[in-house]
């Protein structure tokens, strides 16, 4: 079920807070989310209640949380059409929203419960019909700013009256709100003056919705998806007031809650429980990662693959291991070598250096139990008390589970998914040999991330561990790479250049220009150089608004050597301080540099060849760029690991600005097969003012069989648009009768790899 979880009568879930929480808020959220659980048991008769719940500040754990919790004035709480479970899809409350008029009845408590009816079962609401569209008759001029000329006939006059209308204005930007005044077979009056002519609305639509208030229950209380005196879900049908509920599911609320997946045990109908519900467990979901890096020597590893491993291995103990994480250590084959149990990074007996000698004199050998590995490492990361907003199991194999005889390293999926651990695989070699079925299945089921390599170059096994980190900690901007050959320059200049190295460790740029007769010119801080293509490469980088810290990592061949540097957005050359920007270039095959709250615009990455690969006539260098961003995440994958013959393949994605999904996104994904052949997919959202707005997908059916890596792009421009609109207009401050839903998000650019199957 993903994140979320329904086990026992109980819902355990991540509850994420966008703002720093004093400890007094603290308090006041766990009593208002005790309060809602006890209202959830009631409403179902006693047969759901809240269990674990892990509560977190500052948007920690936001992409797995189904509560964030806003304090945003002018916004409204929601939730979404049943995806409780999936990655970066939540409920939002926000505390700033004031409850309606004279509904002391209607607090945060009933609010929760309302909202994750919505997400976690897809109720309809109760107090209002669909939104539904009508055509604006364009073909006559409407008389004055409340009169909207239709096309299609209203037979009854006046039948609309109270119905909420909704129009588009500013090139569909903005949603104007107002109600039936009266209306006839061939125009509708509103009750206010919009702010233009209806007719010249941008949009050919417009929209109404029946503003229903139903009594529900028997009792004079309504349902909890009405607005009055909630009490229970319903259990009755609405055949002649058609509510959201019911036109949608064409049943009682009761009903659609049995129906949902994981519930079909409730019984109804809902009625008052005799027993006491239970005190929620709440726990605080700490800061520091929590990361097992399982990885075989099994005999089969014997050779380049075992020694492309190590150096994998390291190269995260150097490189994404913080001194606030937590990090274990296994290595594998029929039986587990705890080289770490789990410890805090800073306080690793005698280092990492000593870690890593460890790790240098392992051998190949045995059979390969993934299984109890995986399983080892998920008891790791949960030996110590709480949990961690990042968590995480890597897999690195090349082979394929065969111990114990008749077992599957599927039976590790129970284990991990009840303690909210994510699965990182890793498959080392061709796609024949390694079992990479179930290392999708491992890592799909469990919301992580597969890759496979080959075993002939180490740097795809770094940039594989450098995509894993991203993916857990941030999020990927760009993934690139580029080929540099040898040249008549780089032959005249070798012998400058490893001189210029060996006298200066790190030499500027202006001092390897000064070597190769091109000096800077720098005239008011501005770079002005034309660079040499055989020596230099240039990728721009997007940089987003709002950025924490961005990562520039580049992976090459060990017996070559290629350095980095950064021009940012004011095109001034990027002094190296250990403060604000960091340079990590004492390892053999990558260089990384990390800038921290940078700039946001277009940097210019710049590549030197210092060296070259004498082994291969191309040297080819992965360029992984990579940012944290709090406000900004997106999600995308395949709908599924594997794909029967004949089934379309279906790739989904979204994006959150804050509380909000964004549409309007330039959205697509290469589909890549293993012999190289791409196809390009374009993905689409729904319109504007539709629950599908923001749910961007497509679907393609003609693959053959394989094995398919995918990546989804995302790009925005410096504006975007809210998605949840509808929501957005008709919850808005009673005395705001439109909404802008354009948001300034800044140019962005976003990148998610994923594989799946197709039989």
């Amino acid at each position: 079920m993903g994140n979320g979880k329904f086990i026992n009568g109980k819902l355990n879930f991540i509850v994420s807070s966008e703002y720093p929480l004093t400890p007094a808020e603290k308090v006041a959220a766990k009593t208002s989310l005790q309060n809602a659980s006890n209202f959830m048991f009631e409403a179902t008769g006693g047969q759901v209640e809240f269990g674990d719940i892990y509560l977190v500040d500052n948007s920690f754990g936001k992409v797995d949380a189904e509560i964030l919790l806003i304090n945003k004035p002018g916004e409204t709480s929601g939730g979404t059409r049943g995806l409780f479970g999936k990655p970066n899809e939540f409920a939002k409350i926000n505390k700033a929203y004031p409850a309606p008029p004279n509904t002391p009845d209607i607090d945060e408590p009933s609010i929760i419960v309302h909202e994750l009816a919505h997400h976690i079962w897809d109720l309809g609401d109760e107090y209002a019909g669909q939104l539904e569209s009508f055509v604006i008759n364009k073909l006559v001029t409407s008389p004055n700013l409340r009169t909207i000329p239709v096309l299609q006939p209203f037979v009854v006059n006046n039948s609309l009256v109270g119905h909420r209308i909704l129009l588009q204005f500013n090139n569909s930007l903005t949603a104007f709100e107002c109600f039936v005044h009266s209306n006839n077979s061939t125009e509708i009056v509103v009750d206010r003056d919009c702010p233009n002519l209806p007719t010249n609305s941008s949009s050919n639509f417009g929209y109404r919705q029946d503003v229903i208030n139903i009594k529900c229950h028997p009792d004079p209380n309504t349902c909890i998806m009405g607005d009055r005196g909630r009490v229970f879900f319903c259990g009755q049908n609405h055949l002649t007031t058609p509510t959201d509920q019911e036109i949608r599911h064409h049943m009682s609320c009761s009903r659609k809650i049995i129906s949902t997946p994981d519930f079909t045990a409730l019984s109804i109908p809902f009625i008052a429980p005799t027993n006491a519900p239970s005190p929620v467990n709440f726990l605080d979901l700490e800061k520091a990662g929590r990361y097992s890096v399982v990885f075989d020597i099994s005999g089969s590893m014997a050779g380049e693959k075992l020694e492309y491993t190590k150096q994998g291995v390291k190269y995260w103990i150097d490189n994404f291991s913080l001194a606030d994480d937590y990090l274990s250590l296994i290595a594998y084959n029929n039986a587990n070598n705890i080289l770490l149990p789990l410890t805090k990074v800073s306080s690793i007996p005698n280092g990492t250096a000593q870690l890593e000698n460890d790790v240098d004199t392992l051998v190949a050998s045995g059979q390969t139990n993934i299984r109890d590995a995986i399983i080892e490492g998920v008891n790791q990361i949960t030996s110590i008390p709480n949990r961690a907003y990042s968590q995480a199991v890597l897999v690195l194999t090349d082979g394929k589970h065969n111990r114990p005889i008749g077992s599957s390293l599927l039976e590790a999926i129970p284990v991990l998914d009840a303690k909210g651990v994510k699965a990182m695989t890793i498959g080392i070699g061709e796609p024949s040999n390694v079992n990479f079925d179930d290392l999708d299945d491992l890592a799909f089921t469990t919301n992580g991330l597969s890759n496979l390599v080959g075993f002939s170059n180490p740097i795809d096994i770094e940039t594989a561990l450098n995509e894993a980190n991203l993916f857990l900690t941030g999020s990927i901007l760009d993934s690139d790479f580029t080929d540099f050959v040898p040249s008549a320059p780089q032959k005249k200049y070798s012998g400058k250049i490893s001189k210029l190295y060996k006298v200066k460790r790190n030499p500027s740029l202006k001092d390897i220009c000064k070597v190769l007769e091109s000096p800077l010119k720098i005239k008011d801080k501005l770079l002005q150089i034309p660079f040499n293509e055989q020596l230099f490469r240039i990728k721009n980088i997007l940089i987003e608004k709002g950025c924490l810290q961005a990562n520039f990592t580049i992976n090459y061949r060990t017996d070559a050597d290629v350095d980095i540097f950064l021009i940012n957005p004011s095109n001034e050359l990027v002094e190296i301080d250990n403060a604000t920007v960091r340079k990590i270039s004492d390892a053999d095959s990558h260089k990384i540099i990390l800038v921290n709250k940078p700039k946001s615009g277009v940097w210019k990455l710049i590549l030197f060849a210092k060296k070259l690969s004498r082994v291969t006539a191309t040297t080819t260098v992965n360029i992984t760029i990579g940012g944290k961003n709090k406000e900004l995440s997106v999600w995308g994958s395949a709908s599924k690991s594997y794909y029967k013959k004949g089934e379309p393949i279906k790739i989904i994605a979204n994006a959150n600005l804050g509380s909000s999904n964004l549409s309007g996104l330039k959205v697509y994904a290469n589909i890549i097969s293993n012999e190289g052949n791409k196809i390009t997919l374009k993905l689409k959202d729904g319109a504007l003012l539709t629950a599908e707005s923001g749910k961007y997908s497509a679907e393609y059916n003609g693959l053959k069989k394989g094995k398919y890596k995918g990546v989804i792009y995302f790009e925005g421009q410096s504006k975007s648009i809210l998605s949840d609109s509808l929501h957005l207009v008709t919850h808005s401050p009673a005395n705001t009768d439109s909404f802008n839903f354009a948001v300034a998000t800044g140019k962005f650019k976003r990148v998610i790899p994923f594989y799946f199957q197709k039989s």
